[in-house]
């Protein structure tokens, strides 16, 4: 891969107009998305995905320069909505006075449980010490949940939610840990007949915000 991330769209002569470069450039996205979830990324190659998008595999090159490019403007898809959550969470206060660890535990557990192909391709990128993109990745993208949470569970301390003594860095770290390592260890889960589903039932919920909810309080 190549450190330039996110190439811009680009438009020459005798290729498609705007409305089908836009229409092309959604779908092969989408089949991306959807290959990575299904197939997972050692699976995916620039014919499977050209072929499920139903172009000519030359048009990922064309509008994102590289497989690369394609793969990085995936990345930025799913964390912009990721990113959307985290702003919601801080803009609508509300439910910081009913079961605050309870709801953000089940918000993030819907953004980050939507797309359970991101914590895989993440591991499978930074994880081999060969990965020219490791360091990338974990600078772009590794630390920006953890630190977007870390900035919430400041936000919540200020209004009094939780205990000042609570090091954030060390909660939000710890819960993102315990959230997502389900998702990139599936040969693990799946070896003690833990699904995808029961992750995202109230049991589960209910386990993890009661680990932080006390600690939270007390500090």
């Amino acid at each position: 891969m190549q450190e330039q991330l996110s190439p811009p769209l680009k438009r020459g002569r005798g290729h498609p107009g705007s409305k089908s470069q836009s229409e092309v450039g959604v779908k092969l996205l989408a089949a991306a998305e959807l290959l990575l979830e299904r197939v997972g990324l050692a699976h995916v190659t620039e014919r499977t995905i050209a072929a499920e998008a139903g172009v000519n595999h030359a048009m990922i090159h064309y509008y994102f320069g590289s497989m690369d490019g394609l793969l990085a403007a995936v990345l930025d898809q799913a964390y912009a909505h990721i990113s959307s959550v985290y702003r919601q969470l801080s803009a609508d206060t509300g439910w910081f006075h009913q079961q605050p660890t309870h709801h953000l535990i089940r918000s993030l557990v819907e953004a980050y449980y939507a797309k359970p192909w991101l914590a895989r391709i993440l591991v499978s990128l930074v994880t081999p010490e060969y990965s020219a993109m490791c360091n990338i990745i974990l600078k772009r993208y590794g630390p920006r949940g953890q630190i977007q949470l870390q900035h919430l569970l400041d936000q919540m301390i200020k209004e009094g939610i939780y205990d000042r003594k609570v090091n954030t860095a060390y909660v939000a770290m710890s819960m993102m840990s315990i959230l997502i390592a389900p998702l990139s260890l599936t040969r693990l889960t799946d070896s003690v007949s833990i699904t995808l589903d029961d992750l995202k039932k109230d049991r589960w919920i209910d386990h993890v915000a009661d680990l932080f909810d006390r600690q939270l309080r007390s500090g």
